[in-house]
């Protein structure tokens, strides 16, 4: 079976390092496709890389097909997902969570916390900072951190590259603008 691979998708998943993928391989090469490759609407939205080491070997593998609303509830899926697992480097669980972090706001509308017109007094940012163990105040940069890489996604090569996270997001400020 064929399946899609969504770009947009795939890159909301940190990438293995060529150490990590060599050994994923010769985990599945040894003991077969452990976990079953998760799809929406026949596109992966987990296991790009357990699907491509099959496909290269002609491995069978697994696969659990998920239902969402649209492309963003797929997308919060993985973000949730990925933040579940224990190998996500820090910067990685920043972008996750701040990628949660502003599509929750952007479906529930401003003010934050509002649904549906109804005022909910704990704010999208509390909620996320209690699901996963930070502060409010982190949530909220991690949304910032997100953004910038969403309009520059420079900013995490420089970042994978060995630059602190406010080096990079230095380096790819807007200059100020002089009114005159």
């Amino acid at each position: 079976m064929t399946l899609n691979i969504d770009q947009e998708y795939k890159a909301l998943i940190p990438p293995l390092s060529a150490e990590e993928f060599a050994q994923l391989e010769a985990n599945i090469l040894r003991d077969g496709c452990l976990h079953p490759i998760v799809t929406w609407e026949e596109t992966i939205i987990d296991g790009h890389n357990r699907y491509a080491i099959c496909k290269k070997h002609d491995l069978p593998f697994k696969i659990i097909t998920m239902e969402f609303d649209d492309r963003d509830a797929a997308m919060d899926w993985m973000d949730t997902n990925q933040l579940g697992r224990r190998n996500l480097s820090p910067v990685d669980f920043k972008l996750a969570l701040g990628r949660r972090y502003n599509r929750t706001k952007k479906s529930v509308g401003k003010p934050e916390g509002t649904i549906l017109g109804q005022i909910d007094p704990i704010s999208t940012a509390a909620k996320l900072a209690t699901q996963h163990g930070v502060s409010e105040a982190t949530v909220k940069r991690a949304g910032k951190l997100a953004e910038a890489v969403e309009a520059h996604p420079e900013i995490k090569e420089a970042i994978a590259s060995g630059k602190s996270i406010k080096e990079a997001m230095k380096e790819h400020e807007e200059p100020p603008t002089t009114v005159f």
